[in-house]
């Protein structure tokens, strides 16, 4: 019997292995046909200009420098992602526009695999087996339910911006799970320069590091662990700094102005809908197919831990840090906005659902002295069947149907014939396009709007000529 279970779980491995494979794969592949749309055009036409002027890279990050400088006294503060969004693949060479999907997907599998694999290892002291089978599940379900994709993995802009910076968030707090009470100094160096890009990139995964850090800080003072205390507490040191940088930031203030001079909200009614939106993101995962696959993984799980803590105590922990992501924009806009919000959102919430579930189950097991031996291996497997029905799976659908009908050809071909037009028209003239025939379901269609809009504008500025018009001819 111990062999039969242990083929299963043999079995189950590579399932889950191959299904990670395959859906990263499709997910790349589809990022190879996609195109840049709007703000990628804003945000590169200066330094594209300096590119094609002077073909010289240190003369871009000059220039990138200088326009990340203004924008934090005139528009944002969060300098080091204005610093990327001019630095677009585009800036060099339009056809380079992919290596952005390719990066932020594979950092995003990164991150959450390494994670979740270190959380069931070196903390639940599970198995390496069945860390790695369930870590490669897990990041397949976050594949599979992301809400937008082309917001999260395929737009360079809102990519950079919140999927990048939370996979750094991810990587920081896995390589801390490295089984060692000493870290090496390079490791710390690293990490502390972590918390520094975090803090002056993005507002929301830095409020989420910086609620998990002080969970961290408060759990070692209590465990008379002052030496872990005293390292997590110069992360959130690092963190604060930059984080305050971008706070105080001149640029945050005039762009208030200029968006909604009645925001932002009063920070108290910013934190009490943050927590209003965490229990709507929570709701939102209590479908029974979700809880009952989640819930399988977990009771799979052998006992192998002590608990320092009651499960409500970590419940109430884990929702704090998910309504803390919601505050920053919630307190800048009064509301949660677009579905890459959701996006960034319901991927760690994924994460900190399965940990309460898994600490919640051992604590059962352990209370009630269950001893589920080799059965749980079983548990596993009848998670597999019930995992093809969670939704949302749109989104593979969609990816599925465009390669079927060779829709992502058809776009592509669409896309870099209005490319090869723009980039041969006269400096200073009015280019007029054919409206796209072919509109990708996995990808939005970037199509171009009336004259005069900004998306023209911008798109104008990136080749030089004098507007961008649609028309039939």
């Amino acid at each position: 019997m111990e062999n039969l279970m242990q083929k299963k779980l043999n079995y189950l491995t590579i399932f889950s292995i191959l299904l990670l494979l395959c859906v990263s794969c499709l997910y790349i592949y589809v990022g190879f046909f996609t195109h840049p749309y709007a703000d990628d055009f804003s945000f590169s036409d200066v330094t594209h200009r300096v590119w094609i002027k002077t073909h010289s890279f240190p003369a871009v990050i000059r220039e990138a420098v200088l326009q990340s400088k203004i924008s934090y006294y005139e528009w944002q503060g969060s300098f080091l992602s204005i610093f990327i969004f001019l630095l677009n693949p585009i800036v060099f060479n339009y056809q380079l526009y992919w290596i952005s999907a390719l990066v932020l997907i594979i950092l995003f599998c990164l991150s959450n695999f390494l994670l979740t694999y270190r959380l069931l290892h070196r903390v639940f002291r599970q198995t390496k087996q069945l860390a790695v089978t369930c870590a490669c599940l897990l990041v397949s379900l976050q594949f599979i339910c992301n809400r937008s994709p082309y917001e999260y993995f395929y737009n360079y802009i809102s990519g950079s911006y919140y999927n990048f910076f939370n996979s750094l968030s991810l990587l920081a707090f896995a390589l801390m799970l490295n089984g060692k009470e000493k870290q090496p100094w390079h490791l710390e160096l690293f990490l502390l320069l972590l918390f520094l890009a975090i803090g002056a990139g993005n507002y929301i995964t830095a409020l989420h590091c910086f609620s998990i850090l002080c969970f961290l800080i408060l759990y070692h003072l209590l465990q008379k662990n002052y030496r872990q205390s005293l390292r997590f507490i110069f992360y959130l040191a690092a963190l604060c700094v930059t984080l305050g940088i971008s706070i105080l930031a001149p640029g945050n203030a005039a762009r208030q102005a200029v968006l909604d001079p009645s925001l932002p909200l009063h920070p108290l009614k910013a934190i009490l809908l943050s927590g209003k939106e965490a229990a709507k993101i929570l709701v939102k995962m209590c479908d029974f197919k979700m809880i009952g696959f989640l819930a399988l993984l977990s009771f799979s799980m052998r006992q192998s831990i002590s608990f320092p803590f009651h499960p409500l105590l970590l419940a109430g922990a884990s929702f704090l840090c998910i309504a803390a992501q919601f505050t920053p924009i919630l307190y800048g806009q009064g509301n949660v906005g677009p579905d890459r919000i959701y996006s960034l959102i319901y991927s760690n919430t994924i994460i900190v659902f399965y940990i309460n579930l898994l600490y919640t189950a051992l604590y059962v097991k352990h209370r009630l002295q269950w001893r589920l031996g080799r059965f749980a291996v079983l548990l596993a497997v009848l998670a597999i069947p019930l995992s093809i029905l969670l939704p949302p799976k749109a989104n593979v659908l969609n990816m599925l149907h465009d390669i079927k009908h060779n829709t992502l050809i058809q776009y592509h071909a669409q896309k870099m014939e209005r490319h090869m037009q723009l980039s041969s028209a006269p400096r200073g003239s009015t280019v007029v396009l054919r409206q796209l025939q072919y509109y990708p379901l996995s990808l939005e269609g970037g199509e171009i709007e009336a004259r005069h809009s900004w998306i023209n504008d911008s798109m104008a500025k990136y080749y030089d000529v004098q507007q961008i018009l649609l028309g039939d001819e």
